[in-house]
């Protein structure tokens, strides 16, 4: 699909999924934090600085991510596709109840969007570069220490005080992906086959987004999509019918 520039944009092609015929089984956008801006960026221009002021542009913009999430349940349960938001990262101080504050890996995400986002995926996954610390002796007793790249990337699924994440599928703590460069591998096999959206049958899957949507018995439980983790700078569905064996 070609680049979405604007909130709107965005929700256009996510419509044109819906209705479409296509191949696609997973929707992947590209990146949450620029669609962030994309929604600030309109905000700005349909209201005034003071209709904005005291905290209502992020309720307005969580309002505005709300419809895109919406689209992607409706994807997600009439389409049998798969979604996933990829999100980029900052280092944040983090004022933990418990302990001293310090600094973590967090969603390059405002606070309300960040949260909304968390609570919506069945899996928040935080992947990082494999570093390992070298210790150099530079003489006159002194040591420097340099950061070196493995090639390999790790892939954590349960939060650590240094990030945030969690899965709902029982993952294994952390996973070693291959560097690409070297192997032939498709690093999301691994993370796929983890992932029941990518491990059942067609059938199964329908059958889950049925239960996942029906009312609760307990009264009004909201719908609550199995599999997802999530475009915008570029936006791209991805891949075939073989996205399970060869997304990237």
């Amino acid at each position: 699909l070609p680049v979405a520039k604007t909130h709107a944009e965005v929700l256009e092609q996510l419509r044109a999924l819906y209705k479409e015929p296509h191949e696609y089984e997973t929707a992947v956008i590209d990146t949450a934090d620029w669609l962030e801006d994309f929604i600030h960026l309109e905000l700005k221009a349909s209201y005034t600085e003071k209709e904005l002021s005291f905290g209502k542009d992020s309720v307005r913009a969580a309002e505005k991510m709300s419809e895109v999430l919406t689209a992607l349940n409706h994807i997600r349960e009439k389409r049998n596709m798969g979604c996933i938001m990829l999100a980029h990262t900052e280092i944040r101080r983090f004022d933990s109840p418990m302990t001293e504050p310090y600094d973590r890996y967090q969603p390059k995400l405002q606070s309300r969007m960040g949260s909304l986002l968390q609570e919506w995926a069945d899996a928040v996954l935080f992947m990082t570069y494999d570093v390992v610390v070298k210790k150099e002796d530079v003489g006159f007793n002194r040591e420097v220490r340099r950061g070196i790249a493995t090639g390999g990337r790790k892939l954590f699924t349960e939060e650590r005080p240094a990030f945030y994440a969690k899965n709902r599928y029982n993952m294994p703590i952390e996973l070693d992906l291959p560097d690409t460069r070297e192997s032939k591998d498709n690093p999301f096999n691994q993370i796929a086959q983890h992932i029941p959206w990518y491990s059942v049958s067609d059938a199964q899957r329908a059958q889950h987004c049925r239960v996942a949507t029906e009312p609760s018995r307990q009264g009004n439980a909201s719908p609550r999509p199995p599999a997802r983790i999530p475009p915008c700078k570029e936006r791209r569905a991805s891949d075939s019918p073989k996205h399970r064996r060869n997304k990237a």
